[in-house]
């Protein structure tokens, strides 16, 4: 028995044959089970790919059709400033500049005043000491409550200053300073390693979220 090739059996499966040919393959389906199960196949097939395309109505109109696909997504969210994710790292960076300008001042002053050019700290603190320690606000509320007279603190204070000798005095004034500025500067390289371990994964985040 000769059977028709694939292509012919598709052929007749799209009714693309003329009558005759048409004929000879129909009468030799109804004798051959192999060809009439492939062709019953084939016929499945077109069946199952024609009723995945979209009905002709849903395109009538393309406003509607875009309106209902805008529709099913989701609102997208106002876009993010770019440089968002770069804010932390530059404002500590600007923070650790200006605390080492401080400590560069700070520095420079005490030479400057080590060779006579500008006043001694110690005595600029020894003169601030009346004002700063006999403010009114210290005698109304701290010195009430502790029952000392501002006077007693005052001369209490400028004595203990005037007798640690201008070594020591300069000494605390340095330290302190420089104590500070590198505890600021500490700080700061703890929060720049917090915003490299935790930051940009937030913020890639955020970002794949709003798109």
């Amino acid at each position: 028995m000769d059977h028709p090739g694939e292509v012919q059996l598709q052929r007749y499966v799209d009714a693309e044959l003329d009558e005759e040919a048409e004929e000879r393959v129909r009468s030799h389906l109804r004798a051959c089970v192999a060809c009439r199960a492939w062709t019953e196949q084939q016929v499945c097939l077109r069946e199952m790919v024609r009723a995945t395309i979209p009905d002709q109505g849903e395109f009538a109109s393309e406003g509607e059709f875009w309106l209902r696909i805008s529709g099913r997504l989701s609102p997208r969210r106002s876009p993010r400033w770019p440089l968002l994710p770069l804010l932390p790292p530059v404002l500590l960076a600007a923070l650790g500049s200006v605390l080492q300008v401080a400590f560069a001042v700070v520095v420079g002053l005490f030479a400057l005043s080590a060779v006579g050019l500008l006043p001694a700290p110690a005595d600029i603190v020894a003169g601030s000491i009346p004002d700063v320690l006999g403010h009114p606000w210290l005698e109304d509320t701290i010195y009430a409550w502790l029952g000392w007279p501002a006077a007693e603190v005052v001369q209490a204070a400028a004595l203990r200053w005037q007798a640690m000798g201008a070594g020591a005095q300069h000494g605390i004034l340095l330290g302190t300073a420089v104590m500070g500025i590198v505890a600021a500067l500490g700080a700061v390289a703890v929060l720049d390693l917090t915003w490299a371990l935790c930051w940009p994964g937030a913020a890639r985040r955020e970002t794949e979220g709003g798109n």
